[in-house]
């Protein structure tokens, strides 16, 4: 009898949440990436239940529950081949597991670091997942397409400025194409905090500032330089 009343319990509890809310999908910004959850009848700014991001090639990228538009429990992040390679706990604050061949090709740059401190680098919250939405914005290919016109393909080499808590506190990209390079300033306001995170560096157990390098190279599909979705990464 006590199992009979606690599921349906359950099954009350669970009715009245789907009644507060009210499912959506949308496009990550600057990507092929399509985020699927729920958000409150009451106030559709805020996110609550469950949250699924999914590749063009429809396989699950993140995984995860928001609770009052916040990001809440143990988050599963994958690769594009469907690979766990990131879990992160919102409610701690703690990266429970981190593959390290998702950071592959990435360079630190940590000031006053000694050969026989305990050094920690940083580490993007959401791996690969949450890096696609911060490489390649409108604004900045259409600043490209403008500065270089047609071209075969480019390679760009990212620079995240990082604070001691692990936030992004300046963005900068420098574009190769033909023997030529330029410097441009990134702003990623507009995309979610969540997707600009990192867990902090640490040196002997304390967070301090860094900068994160990465380098891509994307052959193009028409000649312009095409938005993230309809590129094609070489390598990283």
């Amino acid at each position: 009898m006590k199992k009979v009343l606690t599921a349906c319990l359950l099954f009350v509890s669970s009715l009245t949440f789907a009644q507060q809310t009210v499912q959506r999908s949308a496009k990550l910004p600057n990507s092929d990436i399509t985020e699927t959850f729920s958000v409150l009848r009451s106030d559709k700014k805020i996110k609550q239940g469950e949250y699924t991001a999914t590749a063009g090639n429809n396989t699950t990228l993140a995984q995860g529950t928001y609770l009052n538009g916040e990001r809440a429990g143990i988050w599963s992040f994958y690769n594009i081949s469907g690979k766990l390679i990131q879990t992160y706990n919102y409610t701690d604050n703690q990266l429970t597991f981190a593959d390290s061949t998702d950071t592959k090709g990435l360079q630190y740059v940590m000031a006053g670091v000694k050969t026989d401190d305990d050094v920690t680098v940083p580490v993007k919250i959401g791996g690969s997942y949450s890096f696609r939405p911060t490489f390649l914005s409108k604004v900045l290919t259409q600043a490209i397409n403008k500065d270089f016109g047609p071209v075969a393909n480019a390679t760009f080499i990212h620079t995240f400025s990082l604070n001691s808590k692990g936030e992004v506190t300046n963005h900068q990209v420098k574009v190769c194409i033909n023997g030529q390079n330029k410097l441009y300033q990134v702003d990623d306001s507009e995309l979610d905090h969540d997707l600009t995170r990192f867990a902090p560096a640490m040196v002997n157990n304390n967070p301090i500032p860094c900068k994160v390098i990465t380098t891509n190279t994307v052959a193009m599909s028409n000649g312009n330089l095409p938005d993230y979705a309809n590129s094609t990464y070489l390598g990283q």
